[in-house]
């Protein structure tokens, strides 16, 4: 595992002895510092024995404790290691040691683990996987799918069996859900507000638009009587003037002719005005609908 020279202390965990230093221990954790205190000693050999622990866990620990390295990524992740680590780094009050393990956790939090990590780091004391389990379910889509799971429900937070402290938390989410529930009620309510106010304001438009049509269809109307009438007049005035000429009778209806074809380009082009004024209303009737 890695080189110690002078042993002073044999520790047994799960019927492996681990040799180590008195040295090192007491000035890695207060609490082996106590426990070495309170041990038998024999041949100038302290005898310790570390109980509900994995040896591979305790390896990993010792070497912690020796080489103030964390285990690699990988070893992390393998069944289970940064929870069991975890536990052993409080256990013994190793911070940097449960530091690492825990940022590990957070790594790993998902829809299928973050009620039990959420309760794991209530039992250790685990302030940033707390937060980051909160982070995590503070999205309105993982807390609805997390409560549609059964995640969470009030009788949870009521369980009298629960720690105070995780009750407190699932009471915080449980919170949580309703704030996220009733801020959708109000902005669909605002959204049905907003969608009624324009409605409203599409139909005065409407009744507008068809009153403006209304009265340009009336205007229209008027204007091309006007014209009528007043070609009409124009055209018995160039009558009469044509006959008070004394112009023989074919000249005469030669000219008659020759204003009436005038006459009805006229009026074709005060219909083709009318229509053009009748097109750019349509068009901006288009533009408001």
């Amino acid at each position: 595992m890695w080189n110690i020279k002078q042993v002073d202390v044999e520790i047994e965990v799960g019927g492996e002895t681990f040799p180590a230093n008195r040295w090192v221990l007491e000035a890695q954790s207060p609490v082996f510092k106590t426990e070495l205190s309170l041990s038998w000693t024999a041949a100038g050999t302290t005898k310790l024995r570390v109980d509900d622990m994995a040896t591979e866990v305790f390896r990993a620990l010792l070497r912690f404790m020796y080489t103030d390295s964390p285990p690699e990524t990988s070893q992390l992740e393998e069944a289970r290691m940064a929870e069991k680590l975890l536990v052993a780094a409080d256990r013994y009050k190793l911070d940097r040691l449960k530091q690492v393990c825990e940022e590990a956790l957070c790594r790993r939090i998902g829809m299928n683990s973050v009620a039990a990590t959420l309760a794991f780091a209530e039992r250790h004391h685990c302030s940033a996987l707390e937060a980051a389990c909160m982070k995590f379910l503070s999205s309105p889509g993982n807390l609805e799918e997390f409560l549609a799971a059964g995640g969470v429900e009030q009788k949870w937070v009521d369980a009298e069996e629960w720690p105070e402290a995780l009750k407190n938390s699932l009471g915080r989410l449980w919170s949580m859900y309703h704030e996220a529930s009733d801020k959708r009620i109000e902005e669909r309510l605002e959204n049905a507000k907003l969608v009624q106010e324009l409605v409203e304001d599409r139909d005065k438009f409407k009744k507008n638009y068809y009153s403006l049509m209304d009265d340009v269809a009336k205007f229209m109307k008027d204007q091309e009587k006007r014209v009528m009438e007043a070609n009409l007049k124009k055209m018995n005035d160039e009558k009469e003037a044509i006959f008070d000429l004394d112009m023989p009778a074919l000249e005469a209806e030669v000219a008659l002719l020759v204003v009436v074809v005038l006459q009805v380009a006229l009026l074709l082009v005060v219909v083709l005005q009318v229509a053009l004024v009748l097109l750019v209303l349509l068009l901006v009737a288009l533009l408001y609908l």
